[in-house]
């Protein structure tokens, strides 16, 4: 890298890069749920995707960039828009579960963060340095280690 008159580096690339938010979602308790009903447990996910977090994506203008088993890693525009994305799966989630017995409820941790993104023109991914600002393992995991500019939970019970 060489430094612009500025004293700031030039960073060379052809990757476009663009400011995204990103919600990365990961449910509680998933080997547990799936080690008691992994039929139930999976056809459960897809329904939550079809009623709940597909609509919402869509009135928030989100998307869907990755999934890997019980991890959902979501971008918005705006980090308001995946703010009250979040929000209102963590809001709905106790009318989604409705009925379920305690240890058979769906739940979520989720992380909001804001940083560069790099698209190849169908997906987009975020940088490396976006998702590794440090967040608690326990709240997103290994996979996508972020520390999020807001942690967004939901009371269980």
């Amino acid at each position: 890298m060489q430094s612009a008159s500025g004293g700031l580096p030039v960073i060379r690339g052809t990757e476009p890069r663009r400011l995204a938010a990103f919600v990365h979602a990961d449910m509680v308790g998933y080997s547990r749920l799936i080690g008691q009903d992994d039929v139930g447990t999976y056809a459960r996910l897809a329904r939550l995707r079809h009623v709940l977090i597909d609509p919402a994506l869509e009135r928030y203008g989100g998307k869907i960039d990755n999934t890997a088993g019980d991890a959902l890693l979501m971008e918005f525009s705006s980090v308001l828009s995946a703010v009250r994305f979040a929000v209102e799966i963590q809001t709905r989630m106790a009318e989604f579960d409705d009925g379920e017995p305690p240890d058979r409820r769906i739940r979520f941790r989720m992380g909001v963060n804001a940083g560069d993104a790099i698209s190849d023109g169908e997906t987009s991914t975020a940088t490396a340095s976006t998702l590794r600002r440090g967040c608690k393992k326990s709240v997103l995991r290994a996979a996508y280690a972020f520390r999020p500019l807001f942690a967004i939970t939901c009371k269980t019970g």
